[in-house]
């Protein structure tokens, strides 16, 4: 057992009782053992008062309750500090010392020690300076008796608000006093780790996490029901300044100038996009010239409407792209500029790049060229269009032989064909809620995504070729696919595994997965604000041989444009995800089949489910289960949306 020495000390201006451990030879650092759990160093001159009492320990535990049992020892005797601070003079400095000899006529070590304590739990009368002691001027101190006094105020509403809070709802009046409170609780459950300081304190005093609370609101019916959450926690904008409105108003009211454009009108086109898809950025035509096979690939000229350092550029800079919900959208752009001038209509001219593709009959290419071009739309039509009316079409029947020709050389570079079906939930009825897997491997699938895809790659080597400065998009393989077995249960989930992630770069580079040396992306300006870039970029040097952004100018914006995408990748599968727990829910009972795609300890595994195309965690009841490519089934036994967690039932077949 040791025999340690007691002192006050002063650590960062709070007073503490502490026990000394160590001199070191100078005497100028010691080494002390605090009542905040803390061994540290300080300067001999930190000690501001040595007390005659001594304490037994042998281990840090026992340091600590000695010094604690010796706090409340001291703190027994209650000392006056509002006494002792009108007995002494504004303007002086104070020891301990000349404080016990104001206080006391005597004064014992345990006088000296219920000082000590007591000045460093009343800090209102007092501050220490150089371990001093000046009187706080009047002022001070009535406006930290004032403080003490709102905070006992509002530490006795924030009680009152957590009893009322209990048993509340949200068809009950809530009475003026919490009003705010509550306010806060809903911040705090829509912005979560985006909201203030003071939000986030009411979260904390009602021991609850964002998510925790946003339940809880939504169960009390505070907050409306399916609220998303997630335009809050990812900060994205939803509504548009007045600059910006006033300068699309302008717009709009202008005629518009098609000077120095060629008028495409004679030649076959259309566009092919979803039913519900209003931004329509792309359009491709077909015909026939000295023989050869011509595509065209007609993108909505944004950068004609929206000019460098506009208030709407520097607005989509900010947004970077629009963000689709199932329960809605935040575009880009205001919708009464996007349906006036920007999206391609019907029978009605817009404003239009082009690249022109010269195809042999064996799907080379020959030559090509890019333009501005006015484009009048013949025909809008959907995927599911396509499918009943178009098979016969010739001109889209050779667009899609063309098409299936570009792939195949594609795939002889490397590319990797993934066809994985797309999933549709239809939340008309949110307490029916339908799911599907649509095949993206239809003709009008693949004419559309290889010609944007060729577009995109054509572009990109011209830029290069030409020494304008771009970004492009490269990827590499994590590991092998060659060795995949297309026909194994789990292969879409062992190919997603094996592809790596896209990145951008100032250079060209390979992209693995399409089999491209090339590669950019310049086919949705409407919806994105790097593919904005691109064309303004490509088309300033086209006709002033001079450049818009400078290389370095586009290495900054990789930075952000990589931040945005990821943001809004997170928002998209958070709402996603959300709509499809809420569907998994209304499967409760309900089996399915699975294959486990990935095994872990104590029988726990990931578990592919071919028919919602997703893979879940799960536990198998025995061992002989936990094996990768093993069939598995298991009953749904409840979701939850907001937690996102998924309640499986392993059924064991006997």
């Amino acid at each position: 057992m040791n025999s340690y020495v007691v002192v006050g000390v002063e650590r960062r201006g709070l007073l503490l009782v502490a026990i000394v451990l160590k001199n070191n030879s100078n005497g100028k650092k010691i080494e002390v053992y605090t009542q905040d759990r803390e061994k540290i160093s300080i300067a001999a001159r930190k000690i501001l008062w040595n007390f005659n009492k001594q304490i037994e320990a042998d281990n840090e535990k026992n340091m600590r309750l000695k010094i604690a049992e010796l706090i409340d020892e001291f703190a027994q005797q209650q000392i006056d500090i509002a006494t002792l601070w009108e007995l002494l003079d504004e303007g002086q400095s104070y020891s301990i010392e000349n404080l016990l000899e104001t206080y006391f006529t005597e004064y014992s070590d345990f006088d000296a020690g219920s000082l000590f304590v007591s000045l460093g739990q009343n800090n209102l009368y007092f501050k220490l300076n150089n371990g001093k002691f000046e009187k706080n001027s009047p002022q001070n101190v009535e406006s930290n008796l004032q403080r003490i006094q709102n905070e006992k105020a509002r530490k006795q509403q924030e009680d009152m608000f957590i009893k009322w809070f209990i048993s509340y709802h949200g068809n009950k009046e809530v009475p003026e006093e919490f009003v705010a409170l509550l306010e806060k609780a809903k911040l705090y459950a829509l912005h979560g780790e985006l909201a203030t300081s003071e939000v986030k304190k009411v979260g904390s005093l009602l021991g609850k996490t964002p998510d925790e609370m946003l339940l809880l609101l939504e169960n009390k019916e505070v907050i409306k029901k399916n609220i998303n959450q997630v335009v809050y926690r990812q900060g994205l904008q939803t509504k548009f300044s007045p600059q910006v409105i006033a300068e699309v108003d302008e717009i709009i009211s202008q005629e518009v100038n098609w000077e120095g454009r060629r008028v495409i009108s004679d030649m076959w086109n259309i566009a092919i996009d979803d039913k519900e898809t209003e931004e329509v950025d792309d359009a491709i035509s077909y015909h026939e010239e000295n023989g050869l096979f011509v595509v065209g690939v007609h993108i909505a000229d944004v950068e004609a409407t929206v000019k460098k350092d506009s208030a709407l550029d520097s607005m989509a800079e900010d947004r970077f792209a629009t963000v689709y919900f199932l329960d809605g959208k935040i575009p880009l752009f205001p919708m009464n500029l996007v349906k006036e001038r920007l999206t391609l209509a019907e029978n009605s001219p817009r404003a239009t790049v082009s690249g022109f593709f010269y195809f042999d009959y064996d799907g080379n290419l020959q030559k090509s060229k890019f333009e501005k071009t006015v484009l009048n739309l013949q025909r809008r039509a959907t995927y599911e269009d396509s499918l009943k009316e178009l098979g016969e079409d010739y001109h889209f029947c050779k667009l899609h032989e063309l098409a299936l020709k570009i792939r195949e050389l594609r795939c002889e570079n490397g590319a990797i064909i993934t066809n994985f079906p797309d999933s549709n939930i239809n939340i008309s009825d949110e307490n029916n809620i339908e799911f599907k897997l649509i095949s993206a491997a239809t003709p009008a699938h693949t004419v559309v995504s290889e010609f944007m895809i060729y577009f995109n790659h054509i572009l990109a080597q011209t830029m290069a070729k030409k020494g304008i400065p771009a970004f492009y998009r490269i990827q590499s393989i994590n590991s092998p696919v060659d060795s995949l077995v297309k026909d194994n249960p789990v292969y879409p989930i062992q190919l997603r595994r094996c592809l790596g992630g896209a990145t951008l770069s100032s250079t060209p580079g390979k992209h693995a997965t399409l089999g491209l040396n090339a590669y950019t992306q310049g086919t949705s300006p409407i919806r994105r604000y790097g593919d904005l870039l691109i064309h303004r970029q490509f088309f300033h040097f086209m006709e002033t041989n001079k450049m818009c952004y400078s290389s370095d100018d586009l290495r900054r914006k990789i930075a952000s444009i990589e931040k945005g995408e990821k943001k809004i990748k997170v928002a998209e599968n958070e709402r996603y995800l959300f709509w499809f727990y809420k569907y998994l829910k209304q499967q409760k009972g309900k089996i399915f089949k699975g294959f486990v795609s990935k095994v872990f300890d104590n029988n726990r595994v990931l578990v592919f489910f071919p028919d919602l195309f997703q893979e879940f965690s799960a536990k198998v009841e025995r061992e002989d289960y936990a094996k990768e490519g093993r069939e598995v089934s298991f009953r749904i036994q409840g979701a939850s949306p907001r937690k996102q967690r998924l309640h499986l039932q392993h059924l064991v077949m006997k």
